[in-house]
């Protein structure tokens, strides 16, 4: 499949893969190689240009690079829409190193995220976004790069508790699909897919499987940012007024200034 906003901007090329079944694939690449884009293409919200996509999956889960924080408690952020069950939260909050974040805060996970998650550093907002993922059940779970910003050892923290081989992922049978530019993150993965700067696969397979080919690794990681031509989005302030965003970060108390709902 090949896949962009138009044949004249087509960004992944001619691109061929499986991904395993309740497996770990993670797509590899420098930034702007179009791994988000191949995530997109997954989820049904990019056009084939040539070629198609063929999944089996009907719903599955999301984490942005930004992580997207509701109005709420750090807990009805984690909760989504999906039922309370306290051993399955205690379990995930684990998993995601937030326990001791919520110790800290004032209120712990009742406590207010405020506007757009303000009251969270971005470490957390992003461990908070992957708890909610994670707590869904949901057999499909598809991360972009949601592991920025962290410090080592946190990540190493959330890797080894999600990703490694006794995490949750693959407790509960979990299909994963993660884009990374972290060759770190890369042994945890049963599949790997690189993608290089001309948006075509480079090497796909385990990780033993494709080493022996090189410093491949180093290279990719190593190669400057991509740079695309793909369209800006941009969002005036009468649009984001709409859509009941404030522009100037809004009384926090007043319902009509919240961010975004569930619906």
């Amino acid at each position: 499949v090949s896949t962009g906003y138009d044949e004249d901007t087509t960004i992944l090329h001619e691109l061929n893969l499986d991904i395993p079944r309740g497996q770990i694939t993670m797509i590899f690449g420098p930034v702007g190689s179009g791994k988000s884009t191949l995530l997109r293409l997954l989820l049904g919200e990019m056009p084939c240009v040539s070629g198609n996509v063929a999944t089996s999956f009907i719903k599955a889960t999301f984490c942005p690079q930004t992580p997207w924080i509701t109005w709420g408690s750090v807990r009805s952020n984690i909760i989504g829409t999906s039922e309370y069950d306290s051993k399955w939260y205690n379990i995930v909050i684990q998993a995601c190193s937030l326990v001791a974040d919520l110790d800290e805060l004032p209120h712990g996970d009742q406590t207010n995220t405020g506007t757009r998650g303000s009251r969270l550093s971005g470490g957390q907002q992003m461990r908070v976004s992957l708890a909610r993922a994670l707590y869904s059940r949901s057999p499909i779970l598809v991360l972009d790069d949601v592991l920025t910003g962290l410090d080592r050892t946190t990540e190493r923290t959330v890797l080894e508790s999600v990703l490694a081989t006794g995490g949750l992922a693959k407790k509960v049978g979990t299909t994963v699909i993660m884009a990374t530019n972290t060759a770190s993150h890369l042994q945890f993965a049963d599949k790997i897919v690189t993608l290089n700067e001309y948006g075509k696969i480079a090497h796909q397979g385990t990780f033993d499987a494709i080493s022996p080919s090189g410093d491949w690794i180093r290279k990719l990681s190593e190669q400057p940012p991509v740079t695309t031509s793909r369209p800006l989005l941009e969002i005036s302030g009468e649009t984001m007024q709409e859509v009941g965003v404030p522009l100037d970060g809004g009384n926090e108390s007043d319902p009509k200034q919240q961010s975004g709902d569930w619906k």
